[in-house]
């Protein structure tokens, strides 16, 4: 089956049907324009919805498009509580951080706010720059669900893996990989950016949208595991001892 990346609200809404390596939270969407005008069945509908606490995120038209994904670009509000005052002002927070312009595609949306996260951060199917085939995975370990998209993590880990790989000693890292390939068929693209979370070994997905390939160069078809076996064979070697030098490794400066 193969969805269509959307807005971020209702790729996720089509996702959480479907997938089935990981967990998609319920959501609520709604128009920005809409609630002005039903404000009072919005909020009903979400205090009847849930029975914790919420997040309320963005889903912005700005967001997630093929040449731009504007990411970290509005505002979401963390630890919202299930009342109408406090929702009422988290919501009208992230509309206005949409501008004084509104469009009629611009959505916000309501899910359940995690907790305990013992780890969450972003993952790249493609390389950036060159859109190679690596998993990279950048991410935090400290309980944050948004401190590696917002740029405040304070001790960001990185991780990367050629998509070929046989084996990732990781369990957590292997399961996410292994969504990674199931959201890859699912959208019929090579070339996602995936938000994500994990609450002891249970994985969620927070978004999925595409990695903007306009103006970059195409090494997605290259295969590398030939030259990545050439480069392990000489680190290798070039690690050893000398007879001639001080140590066990080399070290390189």
């Amino acid at each position: 089956m193969n969805l269509k990346l959307s807005s971020k609200a209702k790729t996720l809404e089509d996702l959480r049907g479907v997938i089935k390596s990981a967990e998609v939270l319920p959501l609520v969407r709604f128009k920005a324009l809409e609630y002005k005008k039903e404000q009072e069945s919005i909020l009903n509908k979400i205090i009847d919805f849930f029975d914790t606490e919420v997040i309320v995120r963005s889903s912005s038209v700005c967001e997630d498009s093929s040449k731009t994904s504007n990411a970290g670009g509005f505002e979401s509000c963390l630890n919202v509580a299930l009342n109408r005052d406090d929702l009422h002002v988290a919501i009208l927070h992230v509309i206005d951080s949409y501008g004084g312009s509104l469009s009629l595609e611009d959505e916000v949306f309501i899910q359940p706010m995690l907790k305990k996260v013992t780890l969450s951060g972003v993952v790249f199917t493609a390389d950036l720059d060159t859109l190679a085939p690596y998993f990279i995975v950048n991410y935090d370990d400290s309980g944050s669900t948004c401190s590696v998209t917002n740029g405040k993590a304070e001790k960001l880990k990185t991780f990367i893996a050629i998509k070929s790989y046989k084996k990732i000693e990781d369990e957590n890292l292997e399961k996410l990989f292994v969504t990674c390939r199931e959201c890859e068929k699912i959208f019929g693209n090579h070339f996602l950016d995936i938000e994500f979370a994990f609450v002891e070994d249970k994985l969620y997905v927070l978004q999925v949208r595409q990695i903007v390939q306009t103006k970059k160069l195409d090494l997605s078809k290259l295969d590398l595991n030939s030259s990545l076996n050439n480069l392990h064979k000489k680190i290798k070697k070039l690690n050893t001892s000398h007879p001639k030098l001080l140590g066990k490794k080399s070290i390189y400066g």
